[in-house]
């Protein structure tokens, strides 16, 4: 191992002398400096370009969930809609949607930070593989042991969908009530209720906060461990010389740091699990519930009139309506129900 570190370092130091003996010595500094600039500038580009197409992708992923769902809704019997609260739609629509958008979002960003830790594992693998076994099974270590607060994010986020589809009944409500609210004297009773469930609110996001840090915790102490025990192993065991153990210091500084990133990141995900099951429960139940129509044979041209025999509907539990008559063609006719 030793041997190979070596004759890699005196390989690397050979290059580099080749490459500076070819560029003047007065244009060295400024050579490596506008290296060092178009490093940091196209570092600066992909990861604005990487941003961008990260939410592109998570909009888009969005906008076909909610035409998905809308199209759906469109095409159930009405009857299903008279069972089923607005206000549950409207917050699938808005509130709901936008968790499943951050959520996909987050998957992204996990898929980014898993390339660049493999890539980075990969490298200090190369130079130690004890030490590189050494720090991956801390990181499997302390992600078991946040398995429980996983499955407490995921009730919350169930709650979370309760209480959002509350809000937006108890708001829709509210609003609507308000002149009767003035009417009867009960404004104070309906600041009341309201409030009580945007306190819900407050203390469910406040819940999902807590549990969210907890790991972020366990992962700090874990890092000060772990550099600990890297350290003594690295000096004392493995007999590593002072500069491989920085450069193995250096890189598992930036590559634990992810651990932590993607247990939130997994953490947020298991959060907006409940969203994404219940909107995509509701979008089967509109697929269940839509409407048989007949296949269609094609245009037809209304020439004259349209004349109705016997034609008649009626609503779930009411009775029937029988529409008799003949409508001639460039004429408006209004139907008024009950």
């Amino acid at each position: 191992m030793g041997i190979g570190l070596s004759a890699l370092n005196g390989l690397t130091g050979a290059l580099g002398r080749n490459l500076f003996a070819l560029i003047p010595e007065s244009l060295r500094l400024p050579s490596i400096l506008i290296v060092y600039i178009a490093l940091i500038a196209l570092q600066s580009v992909v990861a604005r370009k990487s941003r961008i197409f990260e939410y592109r992708l998570s909009g888009g992923f969005a906008a076909s969930l909610r035409k998905r769902y809308f199209g759906a809704a469109l095409q159930a019997r009405w009857e299903s809609h008279l069972s089923r609260k607005k206000t549950d739609i409207h917050s699938s629509l808005t509130l709901e949607i936008e968790r499943i958008s951050y959520g996909a979002l987050n998957l992204l960003k996990m898929m980014g930070q898993s390339f660049v830790a493999l890539v980075q594992f990969a490298i200090v693998f190369a130079i130690s593989p004890l030490l590189s076994t050494l720090v991956c099974l801390g990181g499997i270590v302390f992600f078991s042991c946040t398995l429980p607060w996983n499955l407490a994010a995921r009730k919350m986020g169930q709650k979370m969908v309760n209480l959002n589809r509350a809000l937006h009944a108890s708001l829709g409500d509210k609003i609507a009530g308000i002149k009767e609210a003035k009417i009867y004297g009960a404004e104070s009773l309906m600041e009341k209720d309201f409030g009580e469930v945007c306190e819900g609110l407050k203390d469910n996001v406040a819940g999902i906060a807590e549990i969210q840090t907890r790991p972020d915790f366990l992962y700090r102490l874990g890092s000060a461990l772990l550099v600990s025990a890297f350290i003594y192993v690295g000096l004392e065991l493995a007999e590593l010389s002072i500069s491989v153990l920085l450069i193995q210091v250096f890189v598992f500084a930036r590559l634990w740091p992810l651990f932590s990133s993607f247990q939130t990141g997994f953490q947020q995900l298991v959060t907006m699990l409940p969203s994404y099951e219940s909107f995509g429960a509701q979008i089967a139940e509109f697929y269940t519930e839509a409407e048989m129509l007949p296949a269609s044979g094609g245009e037809i041209r209304l020439e004259s009139s349209l004349k109705a025999e016997n034609l008649s509907f009626s609503y779930a539990g009411g009775g029937g309506f029988s529409l008799e008559g003949v409508f001639p063609v460039k004429a408006k006719f209004m139907w008024m129900g009950k």
